[in-house]
């Protein structure tokens, strides 16, 4: 049943990366921590998530804008590499509210402040939201959100945005997963669950990229941050109760 469960959310997860550009690790995360011991979850994130950014990455390889890119890539690996090693200390508690904290702040930005608020698409801000991205990726797999405030500026046209985006993706992924299973968090038990996440993957970006090609994004932007803000309320919670 956890198989199926893993499916179901990785294809959900999936056809929302393909819509938007992100928000993979974001519905994904959200699931995982309960099913999962945290460094775990994470991990298995991570190695979904890898196929997802992969496949959509090849799929628009000729639309990567690697001059963006880099200012925003090399922070996030660096930072995220340190931060990955330092997320295994921590308690999961902690983890819990503190994904929780960051699901309701990205929230009430998309929800409020996106279109009042724009970071310029230069250098300077692609380090620092690689630095922010470099952060939530260590911790939780999450690193999207960050990345899309500095791309969606930057780039004009939509196949770029999401091309560059995914390629981020998919070299962070490559990078921290490598590391995770040196710090032994990625175990032959999991092969079932990354296997059935990939099959979910494949469907959920195919229907995904048919809405990337048709569809006006702006309601499906705030209502799936409503949603994760409400996820994120609901770690919280439970965390405390619990």
């Amino acid at each position: 049943m956890d198989i199926f469960f893993v499916f179901a959310i990785a294809l959900v997860s999936a056809l929302l990366q393909a819509t938007i550009g992100f928000g993979f690790s974001v519905i994904a995360m959200i699931f995982f921590p309960k099913m999962f011991p945290y460094p775990v979850a994470v991990t298995l994130n991570i190695s979904i998530a890898l196929m997802n950014t992969s496949y959509l990455s090849i799929k628009n390889r000729k639309f990567i804008d690697v001059k963006t890119l880099m200012p925003l890539l090399l922070p996030s690996l660096a930072i995220g590499l340190i931060f990955t090693f330092y997320s295994t200390s921590v308690d999961s508690l902690y983890m819990d509210i503190a994904l929780g904290a960051l699901l309701i702040a990205l929230s009430v930005y998309f929800i409020a402040f996106s279109e009042k608020i724009k970071i310029k698409a230069k250098p300077s801000s692609g380090v620092l939201m690689g630095s922010i991205a470099g952060i939530g990726n260590g911790f939780f797999g999450i690193g999207g959100p960050p990345a899309a405030l500095y791309l969606m500026p930057a780039l004009n046209d939509k196949r770029a945005y999401l091309a560059t985006i995914q390629s981020y993706f998919a070299i962070c992924n490559v990078v921290n997963l490598i590391a995770r299973i040196a710090m032994k968090t990625y175990e032959v038990s999991l092969i079932p669950f990354t296997l059935s996440g990939w099959a979910g993957v494949l469907i959920g970006s195919v229907i995904g990229s048919h809405f990337f090609k048709k569809m006006e994004l702006s309601f499906l932007r705030k209502f799936v941050y409503f949603f994760v803000g409400i996820n994120g309320l609901y770690l919280i919670l439970t965390s405390i109760i619990l």
